[in-house]
């Protein structure tokens, strides 16, 4: 299978994971009902009654944790063999996705200083001067001005070339999941549902 199928693949059983720890309180007992009649009138039989409520989610506790084993020694191998490939084949793969998510936060970064536009904003302060008659304060206007400290222009263009860079390197990543062959036969199919891939286990009768 390709990495990029592969990755797809490890994704699933993590997912599937989550879902079987979320049987309800309905999974978690087998409840049984004794109607004692023979106590109470001789000539009747006991009945034992089985009176557990279905698990919504369609498993219950012990078929959840069965089938968590199976899919964690599943995902163990599919992660194994990715490692193996990407040793062999893809030694670049991991400093190539980080520089490309690195340049691209910076990029965002440079993008958002890109948008500062210079400000002006009229108030007032209070002064006191001396005169003949004594100290005197006075109200006089201020002009607060904010000037970007990087020039937007500077900060748009450094932008571009960072998002650019990351998209080459995106684009590497890309044709590294598509070429790399994995060598793994997965036991399920990423377009089954959960419980179709425990009945194909043999987890649920």
């Amino acid at each position: 299978m390709k990495l990029k199928d592969a990755f797809r693949y490890k994704s699933q059983l993590g997912e599937w994971i989550s879902e079987l720890l979320l049987f309800d309180d309905q999974g978690k007992y087998k409840t049984t009902e004794a109607h004692l009649k023979h106590s109470v009138v001789p000539a009747e039989k006991d009945e034992l009654i089985d009176a557990s409520v279905p698990s919504r989610t369609g498993f219950n506790a012990a078929q959840a944790f069965e089938f968590i084993r199976v899919l964690l020694q599943e995902y163990a191998a599919v992660s194994q063999a990715i490692d193996a490939s990407m040793a062999m084949n893809a030694a670049g793969y991991k400093s190539t996705l980080d520089t490309a998510r690195e340049m691209r936060a910076i990029g965002l970064k440079f993008r958002q200083l890109a948008g500062l536009k210079e400000s002006e904003q009229r108030t007032t302060s209070t002064g006191t001067f001396i005169n003949d008659t004594g100290a005197s304060q006075y109200l006089y206007p201020v002009v607060v001005k904010k000037t970007p400290v990087l020039d937007p222009k500077v900060a748009a263009e450094a932008s571009k070339k960072l998002m650019d860079q990351a998209d080459e390197r995106s684009a590497e990543i890309d044709r590294i999941l598509i070429d790399v062959e994995v060598n793994f036969d997965p036991a399920f199919s990423v377009n089954d549902s959960c419980l179709t891939a425990a009945a194909s286990a043999g987890i649920l009768s």
